[in-house]
């Protein structure tokens, strides 16, 4: 009876060990071996996997595209500040290793959201200096594949430039080793064609990676740029001035108007009451004067806006 309850003891020992030996990894993911907690660097790929019962647990990682968005802002050469948003599409790439370690089970989401965006308003920043608003505005696609090229391929097609053997007739851009932030966005604009094919080849090599790709241990499948703008402060002050000029520009056409009245015969001020109401006839003057200026200011307007001096 006891060797019976011992077998029987052995045998649900042995299952449960050969039960928590196994581990099934689903597709879409890979696996990190963590033994008494601690991650050993062993990746587990799908399917089945093999692992010290009781001791060793795994983290299913999935490799599906994430997609984060990407904010920045950035003061450029005529010291506007403008705001630039777009999303980044990634997957982990379970195969970059830091030490023998996957190097994306090392990072959060967040770490990698923040990493991105400063590597974003770096590049968009050192453009600023030298590049005014307008002209970020007007080359809006070529940052978008240069920011591509920066985030996927492992060298940016603007480093190989020869403009000898570019395929661009009097290429005015300089070699890869000279080029600087001034001609980076003309590169970008007028080589399109060599920056797509570059772009379509990395899809096919699995084997290249960026900085960016390297430093976080991810794939990175897209970046697209959404808009470049103005900051909201930047066009309050563009309200404000125009604004401001608008004021500017009624009031010399005030003292314009102004004068015609007095060359009417009218008073300064009944002359000055009389540009008012041209200019906005719902502006409502009571002028009282012994010289019955309100007869007067009747009669200059009329004569203003059936003379020509009206709006």
């Amino acid at each position: 009876m006891i060797s019976i309850i011992v077998i029987s003891l052995i045998l649900i020992g042995c299952g449960a060990l050969l039960s928590d030996m196994f581990v099934q990894i689903p597709a879409y993911h890979f696996g990190v071996l963590e033994r008494f907690g601690r991650r050993t660097g062993r990746i587990l790929e799908e399917g089945l996997g093999v692992k010290l019962p009781f001791i060793d647990s795994v983290e299913l990682i999935s490799t599906e595209l994430v997609e984060i968005d990407v904010p920045a802002n950035f003061t450029t050469k005529d010291k506007l500040q403008l705001t630039s948003s777009g999303s980044l599409q990634y997957r982990p790439d379970r195969k970059v290793a830091r030490d023998g370690r996957c190097v994306f089970v090392e990072m959060s989401e967040e770490i990698i959201k923040s990493g991105i965006s400063d590597t974003v308003k770096a590049k968009l920043g050192a453009l600023g200096g030298v590049k005014v608003g307008k002209d970020f505005i007007e080359l809006r696609h070529s940052i978008s594949d240069m920011l591509n090229c920066f985030f996927r391929l492992e060298r940016p097609p603007h480093k190989d430039h020869n403009k000898t053997q570019c395929g661009i007739s009097d290429c005015k851009i300089s070699n890869g080793d000279e080029i600087d932030a001034a001609e980076l966005l003309e590169f970008y604009k007028t080589h399109w064609l060599i920056v797509k094919g570059a772009l379509d080849n990395e899809r096919n090599d699995v084997h290249t990676r960026s900085e960016v790709e390297t430093r976080y241990g991810i794939d990175i499948e897209y970046y697209a740029l959404a808009s470049i703008d103005f900051s909201k402060a930047t066009m309050e002050a563009f309200e404000k001035k125009k604004q401001a000029e608008a004021r500017a520009g009624a009031f010399d056409k005030k003292i314009e108007m102004a004068k015609k009245a007095q060359e009417l015969g009218a008073s300064a001020q009944v002359a000055l009451n009389a540009a008012d109401i041209s200019l906005d006839p719902l502006v409502e003057k009571k002028v009282v004067s012994v010289e019955g200026d309100v007869g007067v200011l009747g009669g200059i307007v009329a004569a203003m806006t059936t003379k020509g001096g009206g709006k």
